[in-house]
């Protein structure tokens, strides 16, 4: 939309309301083409000629020029809002539509239907703070605890037979080798010494047999073979970790519906039937001169702002 609409009090828009004697500026209107929205801006002049001369105007400008006024009735039905913004240093502006018509370049300005109640204010605009999202920490998962090493393989003890078959061997190599002893002793004459010499040997013979029992040790007793270290149980291999998974971010919310716009009335609600927006309206088949006519009879519900009830019974165009 053309024009800076920051400066203005926007009035709310929504019935068409047409401009008069625009025809008189189109070499300012040229300066925009057919269909182009502009910011009017809503003031008040005296109407130099006609019926109501001396009387005030609302007056309208685009881009700080003047290009046309509104017609007496509708600047009376606009004059206590327009007052009103003036009155606390405001200036008046509403929408305004360029369109090519009968009289060149025309002017459509956007009007409140209604004139009462809450008096127009500049939208305050109020920041919207979005959330912010927020994600969750990942989930890992902790690693399994590591089995305890195996017990370390113990040496057995020999089992307690093993001694004693030592012992024996041993015993039997004594035996065997004092018997060899005795009968090499037997085939000479026995004699005192000789008993002697006999009584002594054994002593040397315990010398000679503690030698001797070291001999047969490795070849008689075989080693008991350690218990394979296949036997110990081995611990399962540790589960892999799973990977961590991460959260999916939420799915932003929809956007709200648009409403559609509500239908512009193209009926002057202060009368029944449809008794159109114009800058003038006369009864069909009367002496008015338009540009608007209408049917009768109508009833006036609201403001007679056009004239057509000349009798005041409340119905017009009889």
């Amino acid at each position: 939309m053309d024009g800076n609409s920051r400066d203005f009090v926007l009035l709310e828009g929504d019935v068409a309301v047409a401009v008069t004697r625009e025809e008189r500026h189109q070499d300012i209107l040229s300066g925009w083409n057919s269909g182009a929205s502009v910011t009017a801006e809503l003031a008040w002049c005296t109407i130099a000629s006609g019926k109501y001369q001396g009387e005030r105007a609302v007056e309208v400008r685009i881009g700080g020029h003047r290009v046309g006024e509104l017609t007496y009735l509708m600047s009376r039905r606009y004059e206590p809002m327009i007052d009103r913004v003036l009155e606390r240093g405001g200036r008046p502006g509403c929408a305004a539509l360029i369109q090519a018509g009968d009289r060149k370049l025309e002017v459509l300005l956007r009007l409140p239907s209604h004139t009462t109640g809450t008096e127009p204010t500049v939208p305050t605009m109020i920041p919207v703070q979005r959330e912010q999202t927020r994600y969750l920490p990942a989930v890992t998962a902790s690693p399994p605890a590591e089995p305890p090493p195996p017990p370390a393989h113990e040496e057995q003890a020999p089992p307690p037979w093993r001694k004693p078959l030592w012992i024996a061997v041993a015993v039997v190599a004594v035996l065997v080798f004092g018997g060899l002893l005795s009968a090499g002793g037997d085939s000479e004459e026995p004699s005192s010494p000789v008993a002697d010499s006999t009584t002594a040997e054994p002593a040397t013979a315990v010398t000679t047999t503690s030698s001797t029992v070291a001999e047969p040790a490795p070849s008689t007793v075989e080693p008991v073979p350690d218990e394979p270290a296949s036997e110990a149980a081995e611990p399962p291999p540790p589960p892999e970790a799973p990977e961590p998974v991460e959260p999916s971010a939420p799915a932003p919310p929809p956007p709200p519906p648009v409403e559609p716009p509500a239908p512009v009335s193209q009926c002057d609600p202060n009368y029944t039937g449809c008794v159109p927006i114009a800058s003038d309206v006369d009864c069909a088949g009367g002496s008015g001169n338009g540009p608007a006519y209408v049917s009768g009879p109508v009833e006036v519900v609201g403001s007679d702002i056009y004239g057509l009830d000349s009798d005041g019974d409340g119905i017009a165009c009889e």
